[in-house]
């Protein structure tokens, strides 16, 4: 069943939400998110330079993923919250925070499949009610009557190539029989004899 145009509206509205809200986030406030989530870790002899390389391979990582997922990832480690396995005495790598990012995510991707099931289904006319008869028709010969008419032995098995030549054959022999009008038509079309 197609929705009616204002569920099709409401439902038009709630994808375009959690497509806005799963949409990639920035990459400076995410690159903020890493910063905040090494800053809880201990980082013996790293120089800024090591660090800020380090912040660019989370965020390479992350920069698919809206800014509001790195937080909850972040969140999550820092609470011990998290789904994604962990060694809680080491900061958690790029990997183990997008995976945490994509279970924050999975439950609007969820939400979006069957939205977008329903949205770009094609709507498909109602039957004619003549052809939906003519249908049942059909479907009822080939799935009841024809069926029974084999079991019966009344449907008479398809002839083979040999068969067939042999009866387009008798067929061909046959004298043509012609109706009256079309012997007249005929007989009129002959050419006249020339007079001696």
């Amino acid at each position: 069943m197609a929705p009616t145009a204002a569920e099709r509206q409401a439902l038009q509205a709630r994808r375009e939400d959690l497509m806005d809200a799963l949409a990639p986030g920035n990459p400076e406030a995410i690159a903020q998110e890493v910063r905040l989530l090494k800053a809880g870790f201990s980082s013996f002899g790293l120089d800024q330079a090591s660090a800020q390389i380090q912040v660019a391979i989370y965020v390479e990582a992350l920069e698919a993923f809206p800014v509001w997922a790195a937080k909850e990832a972040r969140a999550r480690f820092r609470d011990g919250r998290n789904e994604t396995p962990w060694n809680a005495r080491e900061c958690p790598s790029s990997a183990q925070m997008a995976h945490e990012c994509r279970a924050i995510i999975s439950p609007a991707q969820d939400e979006i499949r069957p939205l977008a099931d329903v949205l770009d289904a094609e709507i498909v006319p109602e039957a004619n009610p003549d052809m939906q008869k003519r249908l049942s028709a059909v479907l009822q010969w080939e799935q009841e009557i024809r069926p029974a008419m084999k079991a019966k032995g009344e449907v008479k098995p398809k002839e083979s190539p040999e068969e067939a030549l042999e009866r387009l054959k008798a067929k061909a022999a046959e004298p043509v029989v012609i109706g009256a009008e079309l012997g007249k038509f005929l007989e009129a079309m002959k050419p006249k004899g020339k007079a001696a």
